[in-house]
């Protein structure tokens, strides 16, 4: 005999694991947003380095 409970569970299951998997690609995407932002984040701490560098270099050559 075909037990309708079971079949009920497993639906249950596959639509569990839909919105686990729906949430995994939501992390995903702000997970690839955040590194965007710290890639972004670490240029601009690259030129600010630079520009440090450049100015210490303008500012010691002043000072002799």
């Amino acid at each position: 005999m075909f037990d309708l409970r079971r079949l009920e569970n497993f639906i249950t299951m596959g639509e569990i694991f839909i919105g686990v998997d729906k949430k995994i690609e939501e992390i995903e995407k702000e997970v690839s947003k955040m590194v965007e932002h710290f890639t972004d984040l670490s240029k601009q701490l690259i030129t600010l380095n630079e520009f440090a560098d450049e100015l210490k270099g303008i500012l010691t050559k002043k000072n002799k």
